[in-house]
């Protein structure tokens, strides 16, 4: 999609280039009346591909919008599960707790100590690492987002014109 994206922005900015192009050369031949005609008519002709190179611009970002939001919700996903597998660990450290009254058994102290030494750790740094992708992807969306923002509003200027 994005190759084909690509080609089509050359072609049109190729054939804008060889409008311009050759209108300036035909312009330079013909009479002032007509030159005033080109000269409107070319204005046209890059007033309407400029909102064509636009449109293909807003498709792109509505691209990595798409691209942005699908990576995010995976992420998210992903934190909750890591949030739920905190949770559970903490609670097996508590159950593994000994109670005022009883005595805990050497497996009980050991369990708890790989849980707080081992895997809770571990499960943190693993949380710390999606939440930080998260919060730079939701970055990321807020830039698509003002960049789709500001081709509307070239749109409408170059539409109003």
């Amino acid at each position: 999609m994005q190759r084909d994206f690509a080609q089509r922005a050359r072609g049109r900015i190729g054939l804008s280039l060889l409008l311009l192009t050759g209108a300036a050369w035909i312009g330079s031949a013909q009479s002032a009346k007509d030159e005033t005609n080109d000269v409107g008519a070319l204005r046209a002709e890059v007033r309407r591909l400029a909102l064509e190179l636009l449109d293909c611009r807003a498709e792109l970002v509505q691209w990595k919008v798409h691209v942005i939001n699908a990576e995010l919700a995976q992420v998210q996903a992903e934190r909750q599960r890591l949030t739920g597998e905190r949770q559970l660990i903490e609670r097996e450290i508590g159950d593994l707790n000994p109670a005022p009254t009883s005595g805990s058994s050497a497996e009980d102290e050991g369990r708890r100590e790989e849980l707080n030494t081992v895997h809770l750790p571990t499960l943190l740094e693993s949380e710390r690492a999606v939440i930080k992708r998260e919060e730079s992807l939701t970055a990321a969306l807020g830039v698509e987002n003002a960049r789709m923002t500001e081709i509307q509003k070239q749109a409408q200027r170059l539409a109003g014109q």
